[in-house]
């Protein structure tokens, strides 16, 4: 709920607490959110998935596998 002031009154917010607590949209939202981070695989999770993608583009970037030294130059 944005209320398009940094300094809102007291009625302002009164009005934007009781808008999201009796409009069943922000429920439903709530809801679909909070299952979303229930299914996410976490920060753990990520690094998995970032490692997956790297090593699909790149197998030289599969976990576990060295890289490649850095070419030298004279």
């Amino acid at each position: 709920m944005r209320l398009r002031t940094s300094t809102p009154r007291p009625a302002q917010v009164r009005r934007a607490v009781r808008r999201v607590l009796d409009d069943p949209t922000y429920a439903r939202a709530s809801r679909r959110l909070g299952e979303r981070i229930t299914a996410s695989p976490g920060t753990v999770g990520v690094v998995d998935v970032v490692e997956a993608t790297a090593a699909a583009a790149d197998p030289a970037l599969a976990p576990g596998r060295a890289p490649a030294p850095a070419p030298r130059t004279v």
